[in-house]
């Protein structure tokens, strides 16, 4: 007599392959999937809670105490958490704690490059290298290096990301309102969280995560614009425009995040399908991508040291140049390998999937055009600084619907599954 297991993925679970879904997780890991916004709401609400309803100070001896409880909770959680998912070899759940167990490193390389320039150690260095180069680097780096083996979890790694990013319209939102704001807010980002766990389809939930995503940015926006200080001196008061001014240009940001990753994912799905000289041909756009993607930032950075802006964006011009030309001739190696279907979609689809990762680094731009800052010419053309907001944010959701679509299709590039993938989902048979 013998038992019949059918194994669907290998013994990692770690390469979700196109079309082929996540098994639903428990309701006991997605408590762990949400374990981390769940703390985050503890620390910062109770203190705040407890202050306005005048139970405590801030000066009193009980809230150094609470604090002290809640900081070692939330470390004795992180630690237990972690525990769990290195012995269950990181599942899907454990990819919303990857930001937090990963900030120790960005926190180390900032260091070090300061210890370098400066010689000696400071953590902060400026703001603008901070803001514009080391945590946009560290992002793109960690945001794929997890969704090139699993998309589903990219997704879920970018969500603390996307949180931390619409915080700053809470700055000057007074405490009570902040609290009936964030509350729906964590209850938005958990429900996401179980909705992917359970469907375990990455497709389904990156249309849920956008949803989400657009729900808390409003919220955000509305905060910062009645109660905050993100609104306009120019405006004569706060108003459902203003929101919208300030909400799309930050939400197309996030949102270009969470698409980041799924545009290299693809293109490395392509390059894992035609072996080793495909291999070499997606490394060469992703690298191109990178190189655009990080003189930008660095062109916008030093622009906010200086007094010419114009010199300073021109200094990048031959970078982004280098890196224009790296993405094209990987491109254009990697297409050999790939036929798209002869229909106006699969053409359509051929033709986007070049065009629209150049538009992230627009994209996570357009917060800083809604706040008139001296920014830096992106790819050398200061065209896009001169349009009106309403064309260059009616560009940006244009360019955001379509790049979902195209990364969600089906007809994009696939990896047949290796013979050690095919082995382990075949049916095994134990006696």
């Amino acid at each position: 007599m013998g038992s019949q297991i059918q194994i669907t993925t290998n013994e990692l679970g770690d390469e979700l392959l196109p079309g082929r879904k996540a098994p639903a997780s428990s309701w006991g890991e997605i408590f762990l999937g949400v374990l981390p916004f769940l703390l985050l709401l503890l620390s910062d609400g109770l203190p705040k809670l407890l202050v306005e309803s005048g139970l405590m100070t801030w000066d009193d001896a009980g809230m150094r105490i609470l604090n002290t409880g809640l900081i070692i909770l939330s470390i004795g959680s992180g630690l237990v958490a972690f525990a769990l998912a290195w012995r269950r070899r990181w599942p899907a759940w454990s990819a919303t704690w990857y930001p937090i167990y990963c900030l120790p490193l960005l926190l180390l390389a900032v260091g070090l490059s300061s210890l370098l320039t400066h010689g000696h150690f400071d953590p902060t260095i400026t703001q603008e290298v901070v803001m514009f180069v080391w945590v946009p680097l560290f992002i793109a780096v960690l945001l794929y290096a997890v969704s090139r083996k699993n998309p589903l979890r990219g997704m879920l790694a970018a969500l603390p990301v996307i949180y931390g990013l619409w915080l700053s319209n809470m700055e000057f939102v007074p405490d009570t309102i902040e609290m009936a704001i964030k509350i729906p807010i964590f209850a938005l980002i958990c429900l996401a969280i179980a909705f992917v766990l359970r469907r375990g389809d990455w497709r389904a939930g990156l249309f849920a995560i956008l949803a989400m995503n657009l729900v808390v940015g409003a919220l955000f926006a509305y905060a910062g614009i009645y109660y905050g200080g993100t609104l306009p001196f120019t405006s004569p008061g706060p108003n459902p425009v203003e929101v919208a001014r300030s909400l799309i240009p930050q939400y197309l940001a996030t949102s270009a995040i969470v698409l980041g990753p799924m545009f290299a994912w693809k293109f490395r799905q392509a390059g894992l399908s035609a072996g080793r000289a495909g291999k070499i041909a997606y490394h060469l756009a992703l690298a191109g991508l990178l190189l655009v993607f990080m003189a930008n930032l660095a062109g916008l950075s030093l622009t906010m040291e200086v007094d010419a802006p114009s010199l300073v964006s021109n200094s990048m011009a031959p970078l982004i140049i280098l890196g224009l030309g790296i993405y094209l001739v990987g491109v254009i190696w990697l297409y050999r390998y790939r036929t798209f279907p002869r229909t106006a979609s699969g053409v359509a689809e051929g033709i986007l999937l070049v065009l629209l990762p150049l538009g992230i680094p627009i994209a996570l731009m357009l917060p800083f055009i809604t706040w008139k800052w001296p920014v830096s010419n992106l790819y050398g053309m200061p065209l896009l600084w001169v349009l009106p907001h309403a064309v260059s944010l009616s560009l940006g959701l244009v360019w955001l619907v379509v790049s979902a679509w195209v990364v969600a299709r089906d007809g994009g590039f696939s990896t047949p599954a290796t013979s050690t993938e095919k082995a382990s989902e075949a049916p095994v048979f134990v006696q």
